[in-house]
């Protein structure tokens, strides 16, 4: 598993062992040029923000909220 994939995989993992799996979704809007975009990635649980990333690669902007999200649910 590569460490890019493994945030978002950790975070479906821990929502599905507490039964709300379901209830995780994605808000991802691109900014900037076309050569040099900027992807900025939210993730909702239950309608409620947990997590923000932005990077120039969509998959590292989730990763970053997928691993804000995690830290929250972990405190």
């Amino acid at each position: 598993m590569s460490q890019l994939s493994s945030r978002r995989l950790a975070l479906n993992s821990l929502m599905q062992s507490r039964g709300g799996a379901h209830t995780i979704s994605w808000s991802v809007t691109q900014s900037g040029p076309r050569h040099a975009p900027m992807w900025t990635a939210s993730v909702y649980i239950q309608g409620v923000l947990y997590g923000t990333g932005a990077s120039a690669n969509r998959d590292a902007a989730k990763e970053i909220a997928a691993a804000q999200a995690l830290a929250a649910l972990q405190r």
